[in-house]
């Protein structure tokens, strides 16, 4: 698991297979920077690792907003 680029919460972002191959696109629920402090914990630990007791944790990209590619 890897973040790269630099983009804000709701922009669409591409994933990218072990290869570096695009293989879907989508809306992410959160800014870079916040992922690449969120990668590697659990969800409930979203709100202590973000210092934000208001958070509701959430995927990263929910499956109603992604498009897989061929």
């Amino acid at each position: 698991t890897d973040v790269q680029g630099h983009f804000a919460e709701g922009q669409v972002v591409s994933l990218h297979n072990d290869g570096g191959e695009e293989f879907a696109r989508g809306v992410s629920h959160y800014s870079s920077t916040d992922l690449k402090r969120l990668a590697g914990h659990p969800s409930n630990e979203f709100k202590e690792v973000l210092s934000d007791e208001n958070l509701d944790p959430k995927v990263a990209i929910h499956r109603n907003q992604l498009v897989i590619l061929e």
